[in-house]
């Protein structure tokens, strides 16, 4: 048998079962984001998960992610924004902080050391695409106003951009240390 066809096969019934859950989800008055993880899920406990995982990958971050964010960026009106820049903040500072502390103290809880739970809660911190997905959901249904909508979508960008910066102030020393370390092993092992 030819393993082109069978990937080909595989990739083809694992996007189908995708649009099937989601259209389900949908139809039911669910999410078609919960559908899809649904149908993931089941997926992930097939013998092919990594064969449907690398080819999915390409063709999602070749297609659906770039039409997702076109129509995130078409659906935002930022006209007045500046009228919620206080809002804008609020909203900021609590995302930061609730991801921070609350993934800060149960990585600690769970046994990591302070330093590495404080990078853990920063790396937590950005928010993305579900954000996005959930926002997009409110506006459409009439839950969120198009200026409510444009300060979801500034907060999630701002939170996205900060995260990394923010995640080498706990990361980047440890990481010289390890380096530290090997290069110390190998000058040993010269000797």
């Amino acid at each position: 048998m030819n393993l082109g066809a069978l990937t080909e096969t595989v990739v083809s019934s694992a996007l189908v079962v995708c649009f099937v859950f989601a259209y389900m989800a949908e139809y039911t008055g669910v999410s078609a984001v919960i559908g899809s993880y649904i149908a993931g899920i089941a997926i992930s406990v097939t013998n092919y998960k990594h064969e449907v995982f690398e080819k999915v990958e390409a063709i999602s971050y070749s297609i659906f992610v770039p039409v997702f964010f076109t129509l995130i960026g078409i659906s935002a009106h930022f006209a007045g924004i500046s009228k919620n820049i206080g809002m804008i903040l609020i909203f900021t500072i609590i995302a930061i902080l609730t991801k921070f502390v609350g993934a800060s103290i149960s990585a600690k809880f769970s046994g990591f050391a302070w330093r590495s739970s404080l990078g853990i809660g920063t790396a937590m911190i950005a928010r993305g695409e579900v954000a996005l997905i959930l926002a997009g959901i409110g506006l459409k249904n009439n839950l969120l106003s198009k200026d409510m909508f444009a300060v979801l979508v500034i907060v999630v960008l701002i939170t996205t951009i900060v995260t990394p910066p923010m995640m080498k102030v706990f990361f980047k020393t440890k990481a010289l240390k390890n380096t530290y370390d090997i290069i110390d092993i190998e000058t040993t092992k010269g000797a």
